[in-house]
Protein backbone atom coordinates (compact mmCIF):
# COMPACT_ATOMS: atom_id res chain seq x y z
CA UNK A 1 0.00 0.00 0.00
CA UNK A 2 1.69 2.88 -1.29
CA UNK A 3 -1.00 5.38 -0.17
CA UNK A 4 -1.54 8.83 -1.55
CA UNK A 5 2.77 8.72 -2.22
CA UNK A 6 3.85 8.99 -5.49
CA UNK A 7 5.70 5.74 -6.88
CA UNK A 8 8.40 6.03 -9.89
CA UNK A 9 9.52 3.72 -12.27
CA UNK A 10 13.00 4.54 -13.60
CA UNK A 11 13.65 1.56 -16.16
CA UNK A 12 12.77 1.51 -20.14
CA UNK A 13 11.35 -1.62 -19.62
CA UNK A 14 9.92 -1.00 -15.95
CA UNK A 15 7.31 -3.89 -13.96
CA UNK A 16 4.60 -4.28 -11.31
CA UNK A 17 5.29 -7.83 -11.32
CA UNK A 18 4.64 -11.23 -9.14
CA UNK A 19 7.76 -12.56 -6.83
CA UNK A 20 8.74 -16.11 -7.38
CA UNK A 21 5.95 -18.63 -6.24
CA UNK A 22 3.35 -15.81 -6.02
CA UNK A 23 -0.09 -16.40 -8.06
CA UNK A 24 -1.49 -12.78 -6.96
CA UNK A 25 -0.32 -9.99 -5.24
CA UNK A 26 -1.89 -5.87 -4.99
CA UNK A 27 -0.53 -2.43 -4.83
CA UNK A 28 -3.00 -0.08 -3.16
CA UNK A 29 -2.64 3.92 -4.12
CA UNK A 30 -4.49 7.14 -3.89
CA UNK A 31 -1.60 9.28 -5.03
CA UNK A 32 0.42 9.00 -8.80
CA UNK A 33 2.58 6.44 -10.30
CA UNK A 34 4.90 7.51 -12.68
CA UNK A 35 6.56 6.18 -15.49
CA UNK A 36 9.18 7.32 -17.33
CA UNK A 37 11.43 8.73 -14.30
CA UNK A 38 14.35 7.73 -16.25
CA UNK A 39 14.07 10.03 -19.51
CA UNK A 40 14.28 6.52 -21.55
CA UNK A 41 10.46 6.40 -22.96
CA UNK A 42 9.59 3.96 -20.41
CA UNK A 43 6.63 1.33 -20.61
CA UNK A 44 5.52 0.19 -17.11
CA UNK A 45 4.10 -2.73 -18.04
CA UNK A 46 1.37 -4.43 -15.31
CA UNK A 47 1.84 -8.23 -14.94
CA UNK A 48 -1.11 -10.95 -14.87
CA UNK A 49 -1.68 -11.71 -11.01
CA UNK A 50 -1.22 -8.03 -10.44
CA UNK A 51 -3.75 -5.90 -8.77
CA UNK A 52 -3.52 -1.99 -8.87
CA UNK A 53 -6.25 -0.67 -6.73
CA UNK A 54 -7.73 3.00 -5.94
CA UNK A 55 -7.80 6.04 -7.12
CA UNK A 56 -5.19 8.87 -8.54
CA UNK A 57 -3.06 9.18 -11.67
CA UNK A 58 -1.29 6.81 -13.90
CA UNK A 59 1.20 9.27 -15.52
CA UNK A 60 4.29 9.66 -17.37
CA UNK A 61 7.00 11.75 -15.34
CA UNK A 62 9.16 13.14 -18.93
CA UNK A 63 7.42 12.84 -22.08
CA UNK A 64 6.86 9.48 -23.95
CA UNK A 65 6.40 6.52 -22.06
CA UNK A 66 3.56 4.35 -21.28
CA UNK A 67 1.74 1.83 -19.41
CA UNK A 68 0.49 -1.86 -20.44
CA UNK A 69 -1.88 -3.84 -18.08
CA UNK A 70 -2.35 -7.33 -18.58
CA UNK A 71 -3.65 -7.58 -14.68
CA UNK A 72 -6.37 -6.10 -13.23
CA UNK A 73 -6.79 -2.08 -12.25
CA UNK A 74 -9.95 -1.73 -9.77
CA UNK A 75 -11.18 1.94 -9.10
CA UNK A 76 -14.37 0.91 -6.07
CA UNK A 77 -13.50 4.75 -4.85
CA UNK A 78 -15.75 7.81 -4.97
CA UNK A 79 -12.28 9.51 -6.50
CA UNK A 80 -11.44 9.80 -10.20
CA UNK A 81 -8.38 6.62 -11.51
CA UNK A 82 -6.60 9.05 -14.42
CA UNK A 83 -4.72 7.84 -17.11
CA UNK A 84 -2.71 10.41 -18.34
CA UNK A 85 0.26 9.61 -19.79
CA UNK A 86 1.12 8.91 -23.64
CA UNK A 87 -0.25 5.89 -24.41
CA UNK A 88 -2.66 3.04 -22.09
CA UNK A 89 -3.12 -0.34 -23.53
CA UNK A 90 -5.54 -2.98 -21.73
CA UNK A 91 -3.99 -5.91 -22.80
CA UNK A 92 -5.91 -9.29 -23.87
CA UNK A 93 -5.50 -10.48 -20.13
CA UNK A 94 -6.14 -7.07 -19.15
CA UNK A 95 -9.37 -5.82 -16.91
CA UNK A 96 -10.43 -2.40 -15.71
CA UNK A 97 -12.98 -2.83 -13.32
CA UNK A 98 -15.05 0.50 -12.70
CA UNK A 99 -17.35 0.36 -9.56
CA UNK A 100 -20.43 2.46 -8.48
CA UNK A 101 -20.19 5.86 -8.28
CA UNK A 102 -16.17 5.46 -9.75
CA UNK A 103 -15.08 7.71 -12.21
CA UNK A 104 -12.05 6.16 -14.72
CA UNK A 105 -10.35 9.05 -17.04
CA UNK A 106 -8.82 7.77 -19.97
CA UNK A 107 -7.12 11.09 -20.75
CA UNK A 108 -3.73 9.00 -22.58
CA UNK A 109 -3.23 10.71 -25.95
CA UNK A 110 -3.28 6.44 -27.29
CA UNK A 111 -5.83 4.50 -25.36
CA UNK A 112 -6.67 0.70 -26.68
CA UNK A 113 -8.74 -1.77 -25.00
CA UNK A 114 -7.53 -5.55 -26.43
CA UNK A 115 -8.91 -6.88 -22.80
CA UNK A 116 -11.85 -6.52 -20.87
CA UNK A 117 -13.47 -3.01 -19.34
CA UNK A 118 -16.04 -4.00 -16.01
CA UNK A 119 -18.15 -1.06 -15.38
CA UNK A 120 -20.58 -1.34 -12.19
CA UNK A 121 -21.89 1.66 -11.98
CA UNK A 122 -19.45 3.88 -12.54
CA UNK A 123 -18.23 5.80 -15.53
CA UNK A 124 -15.66 5.49 -18.34
CA UNK A 125 -14.42 9.16 -19.52
CA UNK A 126 -12.92 9.52 -22.21
CA UNK A 127 -13.34 13.20 -23.82
CA UNK A 128 -9.99 13.97 -25.33
CA UNK A 129 -10.13 11.60 -27.97
CA UNK A 130 -12.19 8.93 -29.67
CA UNK A 131 -11.87 5.04 -28.14
CA UNK A 132 -12.26 1.92 -30.01
CA UNK A 133 -13.29 -1.36 -28.60
CA UNK A 134 -11.26 -3.55 -31.18
CA UNK A 135 -11.92 -7.17 -32.09
CA UNK A 136 -11.27 -9.26 -29.06
CA UNK A 137 -12.17 -6.53 -26.98
CA UNK A 138 -15.01 -6.66 -24.25
CA UNK A 139 -16.47 -3.67 -22.66
CA UNK A 140 -19.59 -4.56 -20.22
CA UNK A 141 -21.87 -3.57 -17.66
CA UNK A 142 -24.24 -0.94 -16.73
CA UNK A 143 -23.09 2.62 -15.89
CA UNK A 144 -21.55 5.69 -18.03
CA UNK A 145 -19.52 5.87 -20.97
CA UNK A 146 -18.63 9.38 -21.29
CA UNK A 147 -16.84 10.05 -24.73
CA UNK A 148 -17.83 14.40 -24.80
CA UNK A 149 -17.71 15.34 -28.52
CA UNK A 150 -16.08 12.31 -29.55
CA UNK A 151 -16.81 8.75 -31.23
CA UNK A 152 -16.74 5.39 -29.40
CA UNK A 153 -16.40 2.67 -31.94
CA UNK A 154 -17.36 -1.24 -31.36
CA UNK A 155 -15.73 -3.43 -33.33
CA UNK A 156 -15.64 -6.61 -30.56
CA UNK A 157 -17.99 -7.40 -27.86
CA UNK A 158 -20.07 -4.38 -25.74
CA UNK A 159 -22.39 -6.32 -23.42
CA UNK A 160 -25.18 -4.12 -21.44
CA UNK A 161 -26.88 -4.95 -18.36
CA UNK A 162 -25.73 -6.40 -14.64
CA UNK A 163 -24.71 -9.69 -14.69
CA UNK A 164 -25.32 -9.65 -10.97
CA UNK A 165 -28.84 -8.97 -11.74
CA UNK A 166 -30.01 -10.18 -15.25
CA UNK A 167 -32.43 -7.48 -16.58
CA UNK A 168 -31.30 -4.70 -15.49
CA UNK A 169 -29.11 -2.10 -15.84
CA UNK A 170 -27.95 0.25 -18.65
CA UNK A 171 -25.10 1.30 -20.39
CA UNK A 172 -25.48 4.95 -21.40
CA UNK A 173 -23.27 6.61 -23.49
CA UNK A 174 -22.78 10.26 -23.97
CA UNK A 175 -20.86 11.43 -27.56
CA UNK A 176 -21.90 9.44 -30.39
CA UNK A 177 -21.25 5.74 -31.01
CA UNK A 178 -20.48 3.41 -34.25
CA UNK A 179 -21.16 -0.19 -34.17
CA UNK A 180 -18.37 -1.57 -36.56
CA UNK A 181 -18.64 -4.88 -39.13
CA UNK A 182 -17.24 -7.14 -36.39
CA UNK A 183 -19.00 -5.82 -33.63
CA UNK A 184 -20.81 -7.77 -30.84
CA UNK A 185 -23.86 -5.34 -29.17
CA UNK A 186 -25.46 -7.79 -26.35
CA UNK A 187 -28.69 -6.06 -25.07
CA UNK A 188 -29.98 -7.97 -21.95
Amino acid sequence: NVGSSALYFNAAAAGINLAGGATSASLTHTGTLYNNAGNNSGVVTIANGITVQGSGNLNNYYGGGGWVNNGLILNNTAAALNFNSPSFTNGATGSIEIGAAATVNASSTTFSNNGAIIISGGTLSRTTGSLVNPSGGTIKGYGTINMGANTFTNNGTVSVGDTAAPGTGMLGITGNFTQGSTGILNLD
